[in-house]
């Protein structure tokens, strides 16, 4: 059966060869990938080694090439020379936005430094590609890269990390069946726990690899061997420095993502200046405009009236009549369709003519009122305001009372005030008069 299934491969190899024709393409390159994730890492090898990064004409073919043989030289076990080839792929992926395949090169460039037991530079590529594969939905690269991490953390002392990503990697390889792995794993984490002094897990994690054991036979007694003595004695060795870097690489991540945090924040809070500044400019605009509106209509009004007067001064008769209330209604239109603030200036108004108070005005009525006065009696209006100059709408209003002709009695009844308050009300109004 295994003979048959290798001789299938074969052919397959063959026919790969045969179609190699000219340049190559990325064709090539996926059924290379498909060998590899079959883990046929030999075969794999055996036929990218039949190219060059040059043998491409592609940009991203190139890129990938890199990739490939560098992973498939490294799942063989033949390391390379130096980090060139996958440090081009890697500057590519950059560029493209590839977070897959970027997350990739990193970890076989890790995967390179732990070969030559530089532990802060592994882990200092290692955590790049674990920022990447979060993003992303390959469990078998997050595995590698979790598995690459906790291995780093076991080799320098740092057994609590080491557990921490044992048990991611675990997560995600309990997914794949993958007998060898899964033991592999479990050894791991049964061996940080014993170099912490934790037997009870150590032997808790040791039984579970055990019973995996006989899946991979050639495996059977290193595996063994390394987990009795793990809870035999611990590991003297410590290396603070490659817990520092994941350390000082998981602040500044941190940090980055606060001060992402205090931008956008402050971007919307200008926006929101922004929009209140519009606002409150829209709402002086629009009491502008109402005002002027208002002021027009109060001419209006008092051009009216004025002709009334004088239409009334002439001869009565029926075309005289007939004027007078084209005026009047076009007054009233004016007041009742207009203007709301005329409408209730005249209410006031009128209450006021009717014996009315001021007891439950607001600050606002009082200004109503004026407004509606000042339509219907401009000149009067213009006289108070030349001679006195009044300062509020309060003072307006009292000196308005008089001029419709209300004594000291009407006006302490009106507007709720003593005799005493009055002479006190035309001091403050002669006093602001002088100055």
């Amino acid at each position: 059966m295994m003979m048959r299934k290798n001789t299938i491969w074969c052919l397959a190899l063959v026919a790969l060869l045969i179609s190699c024709g000219g340049w190559p393409t990325s064709q090539q390159l996926v059924k290379i990938d498909s060998l590899l994730a079959e883990g046929r890492n030999d075969y794999a090898y055996h036929f990218i080694s039949k190219y060059d990064a040059a043998s491409f004409q592609k940009e991203d073919d190139r890129a990938y090439y890199n990739l490939l043989m560098t992973r498939a030289a490294i799942e063989c076990g033949i390391y390379p020379s130096s980090d060139s080839l996958i440090n081009e792929a890697i500057r590519y992926y950059k560029r493209a936005g590839d977070r897959e395949r970027l997350a990739c090169c990193y970890y076989y460039k890790g995967e390179y430094y732990i070969n030559l037991g530089n532990w802060p530079k592994a882990i200092e590529i290692m955590k790049l590609a674990e920022e990447l594969v979060v993003q992303t939905k390959n469990n078998w690269l997050k595995y590698r890269i979790y598995h690459a991490i906790g291995y780093i953390n076991r080799q320098c002392g740092n057994y609590k990390l080491g557990v921490e990503y044992a048990q991611k990697a675990l997560g995600y390889v309990l997914k794949s069946e993958n007998w060898e792995d899964i033991a592999d794993i479990y050894m791991q984490i049964a061996d940080n726990y014993a170099n912490l002094g934790e037997a009870d897990s150590a032997a808790f994690y040791t039984e579970k690899m055990e019973s995996y054991v006989g899946y991979v036979d050639w495996r059977q007694e290193k595996l063994l061997m390394e987990i009795r003595d793990s809870v035999r004695q611990a590991k003297a060795r410590m290396n603070n420095t490659v817990q520092e870097l994941q350390w000082q690489f998981d602040e500044q991540k941190k940090q980055e993502a606060h001060r992402q945090q205090l931008i956008w924040a402050a971007v919307a809070l200008v926006f929101l200046l922004f929009i209140i500044m519009l606002l409150v400019l829209y709402i002086r605009y629009r009491k502008a405009k109402e005002r002027i509106v208002l002021t027009e209509q109060q001419m209006q009004i008092s051009s009216y009236i004025n002709e009334i007067a004088q239409l009334k001064s002439l001869q009565e008769d029926t075309d005289t009549t007939q004027q007078i209330e084209e005026l009047n209604n076009k007054i009233r239109e004016l007041v009742e369709q207009e203007s709301p603030r005329l409408i209730r200036g005249k209410l006031l108004y009128d209450d006021i003519k009717k014996n009315g108070t001021t007891s439950d005005w607001s600050f606002d009525d009082y200004k109503c009122f004026i407004d509606f006065y000042k339509a219907i009696d401009f000149s009067s209006f213009c006289r108070i305001q030349k001679k006195y100059a009044p300062k509020t709408a309060h003072n307006t209003f009292f000196l308005i009372l008089y001029e419709m002709g209300l004594e000291d009695r009407d006006v302490r009844r009106i507007m709720g005030i003593t005799q005493e308050a009055i002479r006190s009300t035309r001091y403050r109004i002669q006093q602001n008069r002088r100055k």
